[in-house]
């Protein structure tokens, strides 16, 4: 399981930083991962409101999923704005949670919070980003091991 771990925390690094493979087909943004025997797919539809699915392959064997959705629920502080806060939380390195960011990650009036349950294996959480007392970005996500 820790070499689950390890990969999934690199996969996301390299996604909310942008350094990823991906390509558009069909409306839909495709995302892929590789190191050593793991391989990462993500597949995602939507901009302001979206939806994706994230898979893990283990030498070509499905092993692992995550599926979520979310968006932009109020953008008066801009989406630029809004998307570049959520991408600095995302690779926030003090954490437990390695699915999405931290449980809380703060930048002046924008407060990024995570509310995650269980562990690797199943779970579900919530995170959502508040400026000032709104909140202005909420996103649900759920998964783990396959069978």
């Amino acid at each position: 399981m820790g070499d689950l771990k390890a990969f999934i925390w690199k996969v996301k690094k390299s996604i909310y930083a942008e350094n990823a493979d991906h390509y558009v087909q069909g409306g839909l943004r495709h995302t892929t991962f590789k190191d050593g025997f793991y391989h990462f797919e993500n597949q995602e539809i939507g901009h302001r409101y979206y939806s994706g699915h994230e898979v893990i392959y283990k030498k070509d064997e499905p092993i692992w999923t995550m599926v979520y959705s979310g968006g932009i629920l109020n953008d008066d502080i801009g989406e630029k704005r809004l998307l570049s806060f959520l991408r600095r939380a995302l690779v926030e390195e003090e954490r437990t949670n390695i699915l999405r960011g931290p449980s809380f990650y703060q930048e002046e009036h924008l407060l990024y919070l995570n509310e995650f349950y269980g562990g690797i294996d199943r779970f579900s959480g919530r995170e959502y980003i508040r400026f000032g007392a709104h909140i202005i970005y909420e996103l649900h996500y759920s998964g783990g091991l396959l069978d």
